[in-house]
């Protein structure tokens, strides 16, 4: 193993066992290694690849999102390993006018996720249209949204503009903070300016679920 100033994949591993509840010695455990072991990996060791695979299928996530390469989680269905009790998120059809009241008409649908991953806020799945967010989210993806109203530069948000959905992007501000960047991580489609004034967050994207195909 090869020590790190800094290490996405360290911090990745910290925030998932945190997440979790779960103390050093305890991942260690289900891994099968030593805790000082984890406590290097989240000092910024790198994992042997066998522990990395391991680390992956442990947590439920894709090896991209674990070493940091990507940044919205992927979470199991029902059907795989299961990490917590699981409880039925609602699919919306559209983006929720008044964000923190969904309504029984904007639900197309119910899919499964951890409990432990949807503390604080509520929460609800979108499907994903179009290839915009490629590579991260495709078409046909469920988006896990927390409803918030913020979001930082940086981070995908469901966004509306002068009133109208305009979908998931990631948001940038300029530095006068003035004008928002709406960015497509498709490098196939030109950022979106608008004035910081037309343009409301109604959530945080939080994760994604995605079929086999």
């Amino acid at each position: 193993m090869t020590a790190e100033k800094t290490s996405p994949l360290g911090t990745r591993i910290r925030e998932l066992r945190e997440e979790r509840g779960w103390t050093q010695e305890q991942l260690a455990t289900t891994v099968g290694v030593k805790r000082a072991t984890v406590a290097a990996w989240e000092n910024g060791a790198n994992p042997e690849h066998a522990s990395f695979m391991a680390l992956a299928e442990v947590f439920g996530v894709p090896l991209d999102y674990l070493s940091g390469k990507w940044d919205v989680p992927m979470f199991p269905a029902r059907d795989a390993i299961p990490l917590g009790e699981m409880v039925d998120v609602p699919i919306l059809g559209r983006v929720p006018a008044g964000h923190l009241t969904i309504t029984e008409q904007d639900v197309e649908g119910y899919w499964p996720v951890d409990r432990n991953r949807i503390k604080g806020g509520d929460h609800y799945w979108l499907r994903v249209s179009g290839d915009s967010m490629e590579p991260q989210m495709r078409n046909g993806d469920l988006a896990l949204i927390r409803a918030q109203d913020t979001a930082d530069d940086g981070q995908v948000a469901v966004v509306r503009v002068n009133g109208e959905e305009h979908g998931m992007k990631r948001i940038d501000r300029t530095p006068d903070r003035r004008t928002v960047v709406l960015r497509s991580d498709n490098p196939g489609y030109a950022p979106v300016f608008a004035d910081a004034r037309d343009v409301r967050i109604v959530g945080l994207v939080v994760g994604c679920w995605r079929a086999v195909r």
